[in-house]
């Protein structure tokens, strides 16, 4: 974190940077991090570099407990981010006074997951095939494999599903709508906007028919989901 203030009435701005596998022996030594990072080194200088540990060792474990102060695996895990979590340090900041803002480009901070949660102004940059791909493989088919098997049923999964991928799909239709497109370039924007009609088509689908989702979400592979939008 860097912050400035050059006095007791100036305005109080704070940046907040997630920068994934930057270790802090990278930054301890300032000559070394002014040649690898010079501009991080810059905003350095205004502010302060401390050690922080993490409690787990993965992006997707150590996310939610960053933004809530919580553990992984408190109020049902961290497979649905900071969705069912308690206040987050960024809603604190705006109950504060401050305005705040998320520019992003990592899908583990994507949509869905609850992470714009008290950000006045959101713009992320991220691929919507990536985003239906991890919410597929990384959350959804652990359920459906259980219901495969015979240990879920069917009721059971297609409630999983109308709550983790009804979310995805309602937030990926409002970032189009509502999120800071500028950072994005021509070709993802194009992309995304194609998706996201997709994804209207595929929330009606969840609605009507959720049945045939479960039957899609068994039998596509993620990674080319997006293709089946609907």
């Amino acid at each position: 974190m860097t912050g400035t203030t050059s006095s007791v009435n100036a305005p109080r701005n704070a940046i907040f940077l997630i920068i994934d596998a930057l270790r802090y022996d990278v930054m301890q030594d300032a000559e070394s991090f002014a040649a690898l990072l010079p501009n991080l080194a810059k905003l350095a200088k205004s502010g302060f570099v401390t050690r922080a540990v993490a409690n787990a060792q993965s992006t997707q474990f150590v996310l939610p407990s960053l933004f809530t102060l919580s553990y992984p695996l408190d109020h049902g895990g961290y497979n649905t981010g900071i969705r069912m979590r308690p206040q987050s340090f960024v809603e604190t900041l705006r109950a504060h006074g401050f305005t705040t803002a998320l520019y992003v480009t990592a899908n583990q901070i994507g949509l869905g997951d609850g992470y714009q949660r008290g950000f006045d102004i959101v713009g992320t940059a991220s691929d919507y095939r990536t985003q239906l791909e991890q919410k597929i493989a990384r959350v959804l088919y652990y359920p459906i494999e259980r219901w495969r098997r015979g240990e879920l049923s069917e009721a059971g999964v297609i409630q999983i599903i109308q709550d983790d991928f009804g979310e995805l799909l309602d937030r990926m239709i409002d970032a189009l709508a509502e999120h800071d497109r500028s950072i994005w370039p021509a070709f993802l924007n194009r992309l995304n906007s194609r998706i996201g009609e997709g994804c209207q088509a595929e929330r009606r689908l969840l609605a009507e028919d959720p049945k045939a989702v479960l039957r899609k979400l068994r039998d596509v592979a993620p990674g080319v989901y997006w293709r089946f939008l609907g």
